[in-house]
């Protein structure tokens, strides 16, 4: 007997060995690839960028040198190659010596093959200096010798001399103007890859330990729910940190400023509208130029603490201001994490984790209230695209969190077998007027009431004051926003001024008009063509998290094989189970498809409104914005003749995490 339970254990414990395994193994060859060696990448300035002009030929054997100062370590200088003619051969000697101490620091001979013309090429210091304060002054030398007979190359510079710069020689003769110089001076060092490494242990951890909870079915699907996505949602805060979403430094911002109102802090100065510790603007981590520098910023700086009496900075920035409801969380976390003195990067990650806690719990709660198609909700909770905008400052976090209650409380009353209570009609209307005033193109979910049938509710009034209940509430908070958005701008002289300048600056660049071009149906579809036809797969790819962050993250695009598993996914969460096949009826998904068409057709307006008439196609438009509507067109899809045999949900929760860890 004793044996057989140690068998029935490995049996249990070998699945999730395995899948710890096979995540170790995934982060190896991603290191192995392309991480290896990365230590010594050097992060670098230009001390002179300008190489509009050029040297006089390198003459054999005869040397150019430049002398200037930088300030701190060096670890790399680079210059501007210029190939005067077709073909050049031969190597090059290139000498950097402290012009205080006469101390050589570079000294290295290449071949000239490996040079790069028109852009910096560095050579790397024989003996890094690695003293961060001080100034020194050097000598750069740099000779030529060819294989043939004339010299073939020239060094790119400018005519001015920038500061810091001294004597320029060409070929042992004085010149005019500076040599275009680079100087890396900071060296990555193993702090991100430890950070990486990091990542990979506790992925592999959190695997071993879903895995072995799916295979007990363990804890309830909620509750499983809610783990999963705060468990990927928390790895997903270091690999795509605070600034990285869709305009988040805005939403931060306007949490910021919420928390401001809340501590009785404002700026001094009339011309600026917000105020903020100098930790919490550092330039390092806010500037959305997210690279393995951020990385090893925030992972040095995590648990700074600021003084108590940290000093401030003011600026007049975009805010979000008029509607609070998205921000409350995220300023709640930033007020105590102020209070708590933490420091700028602690104060983004921990109130970042607000916004998250209450995007798992929503997901959670919309896995409980729907009685069948649990699934769905799971795998759009652990899409990269919800995890990414779910865990950020942005109002999408509250927006998707807010939307998926919705259609569970709506499929929750069409399909229980109790008659809909108050407590029901009145949640329903909380969501749909939280949802309404974030962006006009969702005010149609709150059709979502009509999905009930009229056998669902107690009596006829009780019908017709629920759909008026949950319509009044929706447009009424919008219409309440709208109205304090206009008299807000009507009320100050100057911000109506600068939004007539702005609208008049629109009329003069000129947009398109969705009724202008009803007008032109031919225009209409030509743009139409243009927009969807040759990038569809990238509309497709972008409701799933195709491509993820913001500006310059925005043209890293996750592997296709990771957005076709996601959406085989969640193709597959949309299969009823047997004996579970009575799904919406054929009015209830016509409707269902109704408001998801409406959504994006409000969307589409949206986006022609702000396309300039120079472009052939409408431009702005994204697939993210679809993912509140996107449960509607999957319980829509025509399987009623299809199902799977047995509970598949705990295996599409493994499977999504799974691909969220790949995705990692």
């Amino acid at each position: 007997m004793e044996g057989k339970g140690k068998k029935a254990i490995l049996r249990l414990l070998a699945p999730a060995a395995v899948a710890a395994a096979a995540c170790l193994a995934c982060f190896f060859i991603v290191w192995f690839a392309y991480l290896r060696g990365s230590e010594s990448k050097a992060k670098s300035v230009e001390l002179n960028g300008d190489f509009s002009a050029e040297t006089a030929p390198l003459a054999e054997g005869e040397t150019t040198q430049q002398t200037f100062t930088s300030k701190g370590a060096l670890y790399a200088v680079g210059v501007v190659f210029r190939k005067l003619d077709d073909s050049v051969a031969g190597t090059l000697t290139v000498r950097l010596t402290d012009a205080e101490s006469g101390k050589t620091v570079l000294a290295a001979e290449g071949n000239i093959a490996q040079v790069q013309y028109e852009s910096f090429t560095a050579f790397s210091l024989d003996a890094p200096v690695t003293d961060s304060a001080a100034l020194h002054r050097w000598t750069l030398e740099i000779t030529a010798h060819y294989t043939a007979a004339a010299g073939s190359l020239a060094l790119g510079k400018s005519t001015a001399v920038p500061a810091g710069f001294g004597t320029l020689t060409e070929n042992g003769e004085t010149a005019a103007g500076a040599l275009a110089l680079l100087a890396a001076q900071q060296q990555l060092g193993t702090l991100p890859l430890k950070g990486y490494w990091a990542l990979g242990f506790v992925c592999a951890a959190l695997t071993a330990g879903l895995t072995l909870l799916c295979r007990l079915h363990r804890p309830g699907k909620a509750a499983l729910t809610v783990l999963a996505v705060l468990a990927a949602g928390l790895c997903y805060q270091f690999v795509l940190p605070a600034y990285s979403a869709p305009d988040e430094i805005i939403h931060y911002h306007t949490a910021y400023a919420l928390s401001n109102q809340w501590m009785g802090v404002q700026p001094d100065d009339a011309a600026n509208n917000f105020i903020e510790r100098e930790c919490d603007a550092a330039a390092e981590f806010t500037d959305y130029h997210t690279s393995a520098y951020t990385y090893r910023y925030l992972l040095s700086h995590f648990w700074d603490k600021a003084p108590a009496a940290a000093p401030m900075t003011e600026s007049n920035v975009e805010l979000l201001g008029g509607y609070p409801v998205p921000y409350l969380l995220s300023a709640a976390g930033i007020t105590l994490a102020r209070l708590l003195h933490f420091g700028g990067v602690g104060t983004a990650f921990f109130a970042r984790l607000w916004n998250l806690a209450f995007f798992a719990l929503a997901a959670g709660a919309a896995v409980r209230l729907v009685p069948r198609g649990k699934g769905i909700f799971a795998v759009l909770a652990l899409l990269p695209m919800s995890l990414h905008l779910g865990g950020s400052f942005s109002y999408d976090s509250c927006l998707l969190s807010f939307s998926m209650l919705a259609t569970a409380l709506s499929l929750r009353m069409a399909w229980q077998e109790e008659k809909v209570s108050v407590w029901e009609i009145a949640a329903l209307a909380v969501c749909c007027a939280v949802v309404a005033p974030l962006k006009a193109i969702y005010l149609p979910l709150c059709l979502l009431v009509f999905l009930v049938p009229a056998g669902q509710y107690a009596a006829k009034r009780v019908r017709l004051g629920a759909r008026a209940a949950v319509l009044a509430a929706a447009f009424a908070a919008f219409g309440a926003y709208t109205l304090r958005s206009v008299l807000g701008v009507l009320s100050h002289q100057a911000a109506a001024a600068g939004a007539a300048a702005a609208t008049s600056a629109a009329a003069d660049a000129g947009n398109y008009s969705i009724f202008a071009l009803l007008r032109s149906p031919g225009v209409f579809l030509k743009l139409l063509c243009n927009t969807f036809l040759p990038q569809a797969d990238r509309y497709a790819a972008s409701v799933i998290g195709g491509s993820l962050g913001y500006l310059n993250l925005a043209e890293i695009r996750l592997s296709a094989l990771l957005v076709v598993g996601f959406l085989l996914l969640l193709l597959a969460a949309a299969v009823p189970q047997a004996g579970q096949e009575r799904t919406l009826l054929p009015w209830q998904k016509l409707l269902g498809v109704l408001i998801f068409l409406m959504a994006a057709g409000l969307l589409l307006a949206a986006c022609i409104q702000w396309t300039p008439l120079s472009y052939d196609f409408i431009w702005g438009f994204q697939g993210r914005y679809l993912l509140p509507v996107l449960p509607l067109l999957l319980l829509a899809l025509p399987l009623e003749r299809v199902h799977t045999q047995g509970d598949t949900f705990y295996g599409l929760v493994l499977g999504g995490f799974a691909l969220e860890v790949l995705t990692l």
